[in-house]
């Protein structure tokens, strides 16, 4: 019953409770000492008789109305909340039901002789008024006092279970909102073990191997033959191709964290494929050396833009991996306790990628318009993007954003053929997201990509791609210095 039902109910009843008081007072007179009623009707004089007589029954009828119709806190709270809250109160209410019904009972037959206006005494003259001597008055009040009770005590009753109903209403949806956001259980430590792997690969190793190779390379004519196993292009490319090995482990991590918070199987017969790649946003000279080490071509997105692009993001091959076992661990001999020496496992590349190059507009108002869904918006908007589904968001970039013709085409075209990526989230990469001048797209570093074959990825759920981002963020800092280091690595131009 709601609450609009509830307060006519209760009108409907005050206004009968005001119609039976005052059909009581002033068509019956007490006697406090014979308790007799007088049914010949109100005579002169009788008000001032009533209200001498019984000024208790008064001002007790008085003082209900008073609480009823002027809502007086003190009086209404002490009738809601002391009274008819209180668990005696039924008891007492039945208790009264049953000692009026008995008394009823008892004195039946006077009751029918007032009701008729008969007496009994078959010598009796009809003339003569009939008297009751039970307290006909006092007993009608309470029937009337009771019936009252027994309806206020139902309609709180009914609104206590109601507003209990609301709060377990509540607590179940609060806990299946954490049921529903919470990751499994095994999340947490496969995250808390990536989470260290990643850090320390960042704040140590990468570092170290770094400064070697920067000392290797520009004291390379002084060191003995004797001691070059290999030549200064190949000890450069055998770095590179070290710390993309890293950068590999750091994309599975990522991959595989992906596939456990959406509950998803990944082995190598699972539907659900999950992949994962990295986006870089070099610049121009580190861009001309990435061609040179991967000659095989590019392939270009959106020529047909006359607006000039503001950056480039490249996609090689050497930079992406495919989830397809369940071998949670990135080192080598993780799981034995008698070495000390944990060499990072070496991941393939994911061989159905192509390399590509999508641009990056920075044209104020109108980059949403030209700036494909996914990374491009990724490092223009410097936030995380979630596209549940790649068809359907690319139908909405063109209705909703005003994607120019010919660049909706092409990208409705790839993702229609593309299989691999139906469902994507894009992570944009900065050393620090907290400075009031980091999130701006020049200080972005690149743009890691987790996608599956399949939409609706975290059950197409913002909130759990949200909780998602937040949780994994201490690795993408990790992440994003690794990739620094990187792009300071290629930047050595070594010529052969």
């Amino acid at each position: 019953m709601d609450i609009q039902k509830i307060s006519i109910i209760k009108k409907v009843l005050t206004v009968i409770y005001y119609s039976l008081f005052i059909f009581f007072i002033f068509n019956t007179s007490f006697d406090i000492s014979g308790l007799s009623v007088n049914t010949s009707g109100l005579v002169e004089g009788q008000i001032l008789a009533i209200l001498s007589a019984n000024k208790l029954f008064y001002c007790l009828g008085v003082a209900v109305i008073f609480a009823t119709f002027f809502k007086s806190r003190f009086v209404y709270e002490a009738w809601e909340l002391k009274i008819f809250h209180n668990p005696y109160t039924m008891p007492c209410l039945t208790l009264g039901a049953l000692l009026a019904g008995i008394y009823t009972s008892v004195t039946s037959s006077a009751i029918l002789a007032w009701l008729s206006g008969k007496s009994l005494d078959p010598t009796a003259s009809p003339d003569i008024a009939i008297d009751s001597q039970f307290g006909m008055g006092y007993f009608i009040f309470s029937f009337v006092v009771l019936f009252l009770g027994f309806v206020k005590h139902g309609v709180f009753s009914a609104r206590a279970e109601r507003d209990k109903q609301i709060k377990q209403t509540e607590s179940v949806n609060k806990l299946e909102e954490v049921i529903r956001l919470a990751p499994p259980g095994s999340f947490s430590a496969q995250l808390s073990t990536y989470a260290d792997i990643l850090e320390d690969w960042s704040s140590s190793v990468m570092v170290k191997n770094l400064t070697t190779f920067h000392l290797t390379i520009e004291h390379w004519d002084f060191i003995p033959d004797e001691h070059k196993d290999k030549s200064k292009h190949e000890y450069y490319n055998s770095f590179i191709e070290d710390q993309q090995n890293y950068i590999r482990a750091c994309l599975v991590a990522f991959g595989r964290l992906a596939g456990m918070y959406d509950n998803a199987s990944m082995g190598i017969n699972a539907p659900t494929v999950y992949r994962v790649n990295l986006m870089l946003k070099p610049k121009e000279k580190i861009a001309s050396i990435l061609s040179s080490l991967y000659p095989e071509g590019d392939e270009l997105f959106f020529l047909k833009v006359s607006a000039k692009e503001s950056y480039k993001l490249f996609l090689k091959r050497q930079y992406s991996v495919q989830i397809n076992n369940d071998d949670k661990s990135l080192l080598e001999n993780e799981k034995n306790p008698l070495t000390s020496k944990h060499d990072v496992k070496k991941f393939p590349e994911d061989s159905a990628i192509s390399n590509i190059v999508l641009p990056v507009y920075e044209l104020g108002e109108n980059s949403d318009c030209y700036n494909c869904i996914g990374a491009p918006r990724a490092i223009q908007s410097c936030q995380p993007q979630f596209i549940r589904d790649t068809n359907v968001r690319v139908e909405q970039w063109k209705k909703i954003e005003g994607a120019p013709d010919d660049l909706y085409q092409e990208a409705k075209e790839y993702y229609l053929k593309d299989s691999k990526g139906k469902s994507i989230i894009s992570f944009p990469l900065s050393t620090q997201r907290y400075a009031h001048d980091s999130l701006t797209p020049k200080k972005m570093s690149g743009v890691l990509n987790i996608y599956r074959n399949s939409p609706d990825m975290f059950s197409g759920d913002d909130e759990k791609f949200d909780n998602f981002f937040h949780l994994t963020s201490p690795l993408l800092i990790s992440l994003c210095r690794i990739v620094e280091y990187h792009l300071i690595a290629l930047s050595f131009d070594i010529k052969k």
